[in-house]
């Protein structure tokens, strides 16, 4: 039994969370994570892949028997805004910010972690196969690190993102395919006020497809949403543009190509009947995955949650879990 040295953990906790790494500006943070893994005695590679030196960083702490296979762990080193300037308090049994920003949990929390989890797998030496641990930029925005990190680097075939909802001990094994959809109306502009009816309102077409659209919660595996809009040029000019952005996400893959055809249509048909056109462009942002619940790593993973005293259980994950991680593979568990 390995057993964390927890004022410790929190101490990293709390230092890694002072250091700013919001998406696209991961450098300083990766060169302190860089630093403290080398101290460590563990090689660190960094592709460089991110902004001003920024990049997917892959470490590798040698196994203790070679038969024994490799386990990946992932994270990811960029937080949401407002993230500069964190100033975490440690109030009994839980760490929070000041109040003016976020804490940095996501997913620092989950990097402190795993190093204090090495260190205690250096510390007690049981027997393990190599454990290679990868960091990636971006996360926040659209998975970007994960994207431009090549997988083939990698020799496991096993790996676990801690990152993701729900209770404490939660398993995520399922998350859904998901396209992005950005839309452009073009009609024709006109002066409204001279001559309204020699143009085509962008904004009447626009008004038109959506409600013919299936949007928000479709069923139990699928959702869609159009997040935003934008377009005109002035009260008194017909808007020749208007520009829509959304999404479709569901854990079929067939019940996806239905909803995006759904809303293509729609946009089609609303800017063919006003005479103008739409221009789509739509975008498998990532592939879903469905483990199977009995897969080993799976179940072997579910008994040690259930030593946690407030455990959770398997759950799929609407927003995703990183299933993007390694795009030319299968997920990263089987």
């Amino acid at each position: 039994m390995i057993s964390p040295n927890q004022d410790r953990l929190i101490k990293q906790f709390m230092e890694f969370v002072q250091i700013d790494s919001p998406s696209f500006e991961e450098a300083h943070f990766d060169s302190v994570l860089t630093e403290e893994l080398r101290k460590m005695g563990l090689a660190v590679e960094n592709d460089r892949s991110g902004k001003e030196g920024a990049g997917n960083l892959l470490a590798v702490l040698p196994g203790t028997n070679r038969n024994l296979r490799p386990i990946l762990l992932s994270m990811h080193t960029d937080t949401v805004e407002p993230g500069r300037g964190i100033k975490p308090r440690l109030e009994r049994d839980r760490v929070r910010s000041d109040g003016t920003t976020i804490l940095g949990a996501d997913n620092k929390s989950a990097i402190a972690a795993t190093l204090e989890i090495i260190r205690g797998l250096q510390s007690a030496r049981p027997e393990h196969g190599d454990v290679e641990l990868l960091f990636t930029w971006g996360e926040e925005r659209g998975h970007r690190g994960a994207k431009a990190f090549d997988p083939s680097r990698l020799r496991s075939r096993i790996g676990f993102v801690p990152d993701g909802g729900g209770p404490l001990g939660t398993i995520l094994i399922a998350a859904p395919y998901y396209d992005s959809i950005r839309a452009a109306f073009i009609g024709r502009a006109a002066h409204a006020g001279i001559s309204p009816e020699k143009g085509i309102s962008a904004i009447v077409m626009a008004s038109k497809a959506i409600p013919r659209m299936k949007l928000g919660r479709i069923d139990e595996d699928t959702t869609a949403n159009l997040g935003m809009i934008s377009g005109g040029s002035g009260r008194n000019t017909v808007p020749e543009r208007v520009e829509v952005e959304g999404e479709a996400r569901s854990l079929v893959l067939e019940k996806l190509e239905e909803q995006v055809r759904n809303m293509r249509s729609a946009m089609e048909e609303a800017a063919r009947e006003a005479g103008g056109r739409v221009e789509l462009e739509i975008k498998r942002e990532y592939d879903g995955f469905l483990i199977d619940r009995e897969a080993a790593p799976i179940s072997g993973c579910q008994l040690q949650v259930k030593k946690i005293p407030q455990h959770g259980g398997r759950s799929s994950h609407p927003k995703g879990a990183r299933r993007a991680l390694l795009p030319l593979h299968p997920p990263p568990c089987p």
